[in-house]
C-alpha cells in the first residue's frame, strides 16, 4: 500500500477551497493509499475530521528540529506539499530536498498574476534565493486548471504538470424552496470575503442600475474575512443605499451553506483570480447559473450555456446584471440543470477521486521503480 504525506499550512474552513479539498482528499480514503495529513499552523478543526483525526497532526517549529520527526518523515512513499511561499513549509521542502525525498507540488494558485503582485518584492526575492530551487526538485506539479497551468509557465516553471481540479467533501442533493421565495432575483455570493474576490466592483455596479432594476434585486453575501474589510463593505452598501439590497449573512458551512446556494437565482464570484474556485462547483452541483470573471478558469460556462464569464469592471458587470434582470426565471433554471450536467461531466467527486488515485498510485509505482533500480546498480 502506497503511504503519503499531505502537508498544509492551514486546514481552518474560513481558509477556503484549498484546505476544503485537501481535506476531502484525506477524508474519501483513497483504495489502497495510506494517507496521514501535517499542518503548521493552529487551526480550527471541522467536526468531519474526527473520523481520520489519526492521521492528522500539528506540527510546530520545533517538532521540525527533532530526529524522530525526520526518521517519520522519511517512511513515506511521497509527499505532496500544498502551496508554496510560507516558511514552515518551505523549511520541511528544503529538507526532503536535501534528503532526496520525492514530493509533489501543488501551487494552489500561487502563482496567479494577481497572487505575484502581493507582496511582490519580498516574493521576487524569495524565488531567486530559494523557491525556484525547491520546486525544481518536485517529482512533478498539480494544478487544477489550463489557465493555472498557462500561468505556471508563464512564470518559468517547467517540468511535468498533472491538471486535476479540486474536490467537493459533500455533494448534498438540497431541493429550491419556490414556494417561499419572493419576485425578487437572489444573487449570493459565498467565499472568503478578500478584495480579490471583486465586490466592491459588483456593489458599485448594483449602485449604477436604474431604480426600478435594483429593487428587484437581493444579494447575499456569505463568508468570513478581515474584520477592517468587512466593515468598509458594510459602510459602502449604506453609502451606496443598497442596504435593502445587500444582506452579510457571515460563514455558514455544510448543509446550510448548500441550502442558502441551492435557493439562489445567481451565483456570483466576480474574482480579480482563481486558480480554481471550488465554490462554483457547489454552485454547478446546486443547479444555480454562474456569473464569475474572465479572471478565472471558467470560460466553460458560456460555452455549456450555465452562466457568464466576463470582465469584471464595473461596467460589465452592470450590463451582465441588466441582462440577467431581463431573462424568465425559468431561464435561469433551464441554464441551473446545463450546470448540473456540466457537474457530473467534468468534477463529479468520483471522478476526481479516480484522477487523484491514477497520480498517486503512478507515483509511488514509479518511485518503487527507481528505488529498485538504485539498489541494483548498487
Amino acid at each position: 500500500m502506497a503511504k503519503i504525506l499531505h502537508v498544509i499550512t492551514s486546514i481552518d474552513p474560513s481558509k477556503g477551497g484549498t484546505s476544503a479539498s485537501v481535506l476531502a482528499i484525506l477524508l474519501l480514503q483513497l483504495p489502497s493509499i495510506s494517507q496521514d495529513l501535517f499542518y503548521l499552523e493552529e487551526s480550527k478543526i471541522d467536526d468531519n475530521l474526527n473520523k481520520v483525526s489519526s492521521n492528522i497532526h500539528f506540527i510546530t517549529l520545533k517538532d521540525i528540529f527533532k530526529k524522530e520527526f525526520w526518521t517519520r518523515l522519511c517512511s513515506y512513499d511521497f509527499i505532496h506539499f500544498h502551496g508554496i511561499w510560507q516558511f514552515k513549509l518551505n523549511i520541511l521542502m528544503f529538507f526532503a530536498a536535501l534528503l532526496k525525498l520525492q514530493y509533489i507540488v501543488s501551487f494552489h494558485g500561487m502563482l496567479e498574476p494577481w497572487s505575484l503582485k502581493q507582496k511582490k518584492n519580498r516574493k521576487r526575492l524569495a524565488w531567486f534565493v530559494y523557491q525556484k530551487y525547491l520546486i525544481s526538485k518536485s517529482y512533478c506539479y498539480h494544478v487544477t486548471s489550463n489557465m493555472e497551468l498557462f500561468n505556471i509557465r508563464k512564470f518559468g516553471v517547467t517540468g511535468s504538470a498533472v491538471i486535476i481540479p479540486n474536490i467537493l467533501l459533500d455533494e448534498f442533493a438540497v431541493l429550491k424552496e419556490s414556494m417561499h421565495r419572493d419576485d425578487r432575483i437572489k444573487f449570493v455570493f459565498i467565499s472568503r470575503i478578500h478584495p480579490k474576490k471583486g465586490l466592491d466592483n459588483f456593489l458599485l455596479a448594483l449602485r449604477n442600475l436604474e431604480p426600478q432594476i435594483q429593487q428587484r434585486i437581493q444579494l447575499e453575501i456569505i463568508g468570513d474575512g478581515n474584520l477592517e474589510y468587512l466593515q468598509e463593505l458594510n459602510s459602502k452598501t449604506h453609502e451606496y443605499r443598497l442596504h435593502n439590497v445587500v444582506t452579510f449573512l457571515g460563514p455558514k458551512y455544510g448543509i446550510e451553506k448548500f441550502k442558502l446556494l441551492s435557493n439562489a437565482d445567481v451565483f456570483i464570484l466576480p474574482s480579480f483570480s482563481e486558480n480554481f474556485g471550488i465554490v462554483v462547483i457547489e454552485a454547478l452541483l446546486s443547479g444555480v447559473p454562474v456569473l464569475t470573471s474572465i479572471h478565472t478558469p471558467w470560460s466553460i460556462l458560456e460555452a455549456e450555456g450555465c452562466g457568464w464569464c466576463v470582465d469584471n469592471s464595473v461596467e460589465c458587470l452592470h450590463n451582465t446584471i441588466s441582462t440577467i434582470m431581463r431573462l424568465d426565471r425559468k431561464i435561469l433554471a433551464e441554464m441551473g440543470h446545463k450546470g448540473k450536467l456540466l457537474y457530473n461531466k467534468k468534477y463529479s467527486r468520483d471522478k476526481v477521486i479516480s484522477e487523484y488515485l491514477e497520480l498517486y498510485t503512478s507515483t509511488a509505482r514509479q518511485m518503487l521503480q527507481a528505488n529498485h533500480l538504485g539498489n541494483y546498480g548498487s
